[in-house]
């Protein structure tokens, strides 16, 4: 039990660091480069929108960071636009958080195969 707990934790604490006041600017760089590329590329919001299925306002809204754009979207808009979807993603996550990211991950697929083996024994 008290693994369990201790994974619950840890899967909380991942999710403030998640979604703390960082997330803003990771939908700004994003948004960010979402505009770079576009205009690169030559192509209206107009365009794009019409493209992705939304409105002109919506995708400036993605384009400022005021929104945050759904993975759907996201891939979507990378085939528009000719890039990786994790190019918009370039310098978002620094090493720590991807290394804590990777540790929740693994104690999750530990608690998982614990999980199942104990039920399995009984």
């Amino acid at each position: 039990m008290y693994f369990r707990e201790m994974l619950f934790l840890k899967v909380i604490n991942m999710t403030d660091i998640l979604y703390d006041s960082d997330m803003a600017s990771v939908n700004r760089a994003v948004g960010d480069r979402l505009f770079c590329r576009r205009k690169a590329l030559g192509y209206s919001g107009q365009q794009i929108a019409a493209c992705l299925g939304i409105s002109q306002q919506q995708l400036s809204r993605y384009e400022r960071g005021q929104s945050r754009i759904n993975v759907g979207l996201l891939v979507r808009a990378a085939d528009i636009l000719k890039t990786p979807v994790g190019w918009f993603f370039a310098g978002c996550q620094d090493n720590a958080l991807y290394e804590e990211s990777l540790s929740v991950q693994s104690d999750i697929y530990t608690a998982a195969s614990v999980t199942s083996k104990s039920e399995y024994l009984n």
